[in-house]
């Protein structure tokens, strides 16, 4: 089997690209992600390729979607939202629907203090 280079994609330097752009350690995003933290590490390191079926859990832990997670880093941007949103994309998938409730609740509040 011969290589071709040019259509080379390193899930694992993407993904770690990604992990490092928004602060998240190994250790948090495998648990979002639900796969170990060593599983994870292998796969940054390139000793492992994760199935799609890891890479979208790993993409909705980090907030992105699959085309996101492969499209070229000009074209990525499009795609990708940004850090805080990003960052609350995180923090909502680990929560209870009750609490995703509460927080969606203090959204709306916020929005209609806002726009008085």
């Amino acid at each position: 089997m011969v290589m071709i280079l040019d259509n080379y994609f390193d899930c694992g330097k993407r993904l770690k690209e990604l992990r490092t752009q928004r602060g998240i350690s190994q250790e948090d995003l495998a648990l979002s992600a639900e796969i170990t933290t060593s599983y994870l590490g292998m796969i940054e390191r390139g000793e492992k390729n994760p199935t799609v079926k890891v890479i979208e859990k790993l993409c909705i832990a980090l907030g992105i979607s699959l085309g996101a997670f492969f499209a070229e880093k000009a074209q990525s941007a499009a795609y990708e939202i940004d850090d805080a949103s990003a960052f609350i994309a995180w923090e909502l998938q680990r929560k209870t629907p009750a609490q995703r409730a509460a927080m969606a609740e203090i959204v709306r509040q916020i929005n209609k203090y806002n726009s008085v």
